[in-house]
């Protein structure tokens, strides 16, 4: 007889430790057990350390942005130095050359033709 009911069979007898219940009934349930999707407290509290542990970070980041001694940094400042060096020795190269290309000059002015050189005025 179960399995006439089961099938869905209306006219099979009904069993005693059977029971239906409408969509409402069902939902109402759920909420009552806690089955309606809710997050569990474990979950909840799993969710809370989560957010925690990246608030805890980025409080972290924000500390140790500006601290010369981190990895980060000590390869920033080693990038700045090259360039920084790179510059200085262009500049000294642009000197040589501008003292090199106006040495006839240099009983007109010295420096100043030289400075001028550098400007790219052409030493006049």
């Amino acid at each position: 007889m179960n399995n006439r009911r089961r099938l869905g069979n209306p006219d099979a007898k009904e069993d005693k430790n059977t029971g239906v219940f409408t969509i409402d009934d069902l939902q109402r349930l759920r909420e009552t057990v806690g089955y309606n999707g809710a997050k569990t407290d474990a979950e909840m509290e799993a969710e809370f350390q989560s957010q925690q542990r990246k608030e805890m970070m980025e409080k972290s980041r924000a500390r140790v942005k500006n601290w010369p001694n981190t990895i980060e940094n000590l390869r920033n400042k080693r990038i700045e130095d090259k360039y920084r060096k790179l510059e200085e020795e262009e500049v000294w190269l642009y000197y040589n050359l501008a003292i090199e290309r106006a040495p006839q000059n240099r009983c007109r002015g010295g420096r100043f033709q030289v400075a001028a050189a550098l400007r790219g005025s052409g030493g006049s």
